[in-house]
C-alpha cells in the first residue's frame, strides 16, 4: 500500500474497530512509510483489547518518532498494564521528547506504580517541558505522596504547562476527603502562591486544588476569584463555590451576576440558583444574614 488512498483505506479499516482486521493492521506496521506504521499502531489501539498489546512490542524501537509515540500512547488506550517495561524504556531512554511525554502519560493512565521513580526523574530532570508536565500529571494519577516535594518545586517551573500539571497533581494527591494524608500548611501555602500566577489556567487550577484539598480559606479564595481579570478563572471560582455549597457566598455572587463574559455570567447565575435552593427558611426570614 502506498499513497494517500492507501492511508485512507487503512484509516477506514481501523475505524471499523474489528479484531478480524488485526492481520492487515499488523502487516501495515511493517510498511516502509512511517505514516502508515503510525496509523496502524493507532488503529490497533482503537480495538481497546489489552491482550493485543504484545503485538506492538516488536515495534517499540521503530526508527520514526511518530510511530514510537503512537505505540507508547497505544498501550494506554489498549489498557495493557503489562506494558511497563517498554514504557519505562521510552520515558528514560528515547531521544524524542514526543515519545517520552507519551510514555509518561501512559504510565499515569495505566496507574503503573512501578513507573513512579522514572516519572519523578522525568519531572525533575527532563529538559522537555511536555515530558515534565506529563510526568507530573502521571504522579498525580498515581497519588504518589513521595512526589510532594518535587511537585511543590515544579510550581515554580518556567513552563506554564508544568505548573498547571503540578497544581493538578497536588490536588489529586491531597484532594480526597477522609484520607489519612491531608495537605499540610506547606502545601497549601505554596499552592496559594500560584493564585497570582501570570498564567490564568494555573490560577484556575489552583482554586480547584485548594477547594479539593479542603483549604480552610478555600471559600474566601474562591470569592476573590470572582473578580479575576480572566473569565476562565471566574468560571472556576463560581463552579467551586457551587460545589462548596456555602450560602454565605450569595451576596458576593449577586454583585457579579452581570459578568460581561457569557460563560462566567451563566455559571455565576447557576451557582446563585443552586445556593438559593440550599438556603433554609430561617435564612430567608433573616434576610440571608
Amino acid at each position: 500500500m502506498t499513497g494517500p488512498e492507501s492511508i485512507e483505506s487503512l484509516r477506514r479499516l481501523g475505524l471499523q474497530r474489528r479484531e478480524a482486521n488485526l492481520p492487515q493492521l499488523l502487516s501495515a506496521l511493517e510498511h516502509p512509510d512511517a505514516s502508515h506504521r503510525a496509523l496502524a499502531a493507532r488503529a490497533i489501539s482503537w480495538l481497546r483489547l489489552p491482550r493485543l498489546g504484545h503485538h506492538l512490542y516488536p515495534f517499540v524501537e521503530d526508527a520514526d518518532q511518530d510511530v514510537r509515540s503512537a505505540i507508547a500512547a497505544g498501550f494506554a488506550i489498549l489498557g495493557d498494564r503489562s506494558a511497563g517495561p517498554p514504557l519505562l524504556h521510552a520515558l528514560t531512554s528515547d531521544p524524542s521528547p514526543t515519545v517520552r511525554s507519551a510514555a509518561a502519560r501512559s504510565l499515569g493512565w495505566l496507574r503503573l506504580e512501578t513507573g513512579a521513580p522514572a516519572l519523578m526523574a522525568g519531572l525533575t530532570t527532563d529538559e522537555d517541558a511536555d515530558t515534565r508536565a506529563e510526568s507530573a500529571r502521571a504522579l498525580g494519577r498515581l497519588r504518589w505522596l513521595q512526589a510532594m516535594d518535587a511537585l511543590l518545586s515544579a510550581l515554580s517551573d518556567s513552563s506554564p504547562r508544568v505548573r498547571q500539571s503540578a497544581v493538578s497533581a497536588l490536588g489529586a494527591i491531597f484532594g480526597r476527603p477522609g484520607d489519612e494524608e491531608a495537605a499540610d500548611e506547606t502545601v497549601l501555602a505554596t499552592l496559594r502562591g500560584r493564585l497570582t500566577d501570570p498564567d490564568a489556567e494555573t490560577r484556575a487550577l489552583t482554586l480547584r486544588a485548594l477547594t479539593a484539598c479542603g483549604a480552610p480559606d478555600g471559600f474566601e479564595r474562591c470569592l476573590g476569584g470572582l473578580t479575576d481579570p480572566n473569565p476562565g478563572v471566574r468560571v472556576t471560582a463560581a463552579v467551586s463555590l457551587r460545589h462548596l455549597g456555602e450560602t454565605a457566598a450569595l451576596p458576593y455572587l449577586q454583585t457579579r451576576a452581570d459578568d460581561p463574559h457569557r460563560e462566567a455570567e451563566e455559571q455565576i447565575r447557576r451557582t446563585i440558583l443552586v445556593l438559593e435552593g440550599l438556603r433554609s427558611p430561617v435564612d430567608d426570614e433573616d434576610g440571608g444574614n
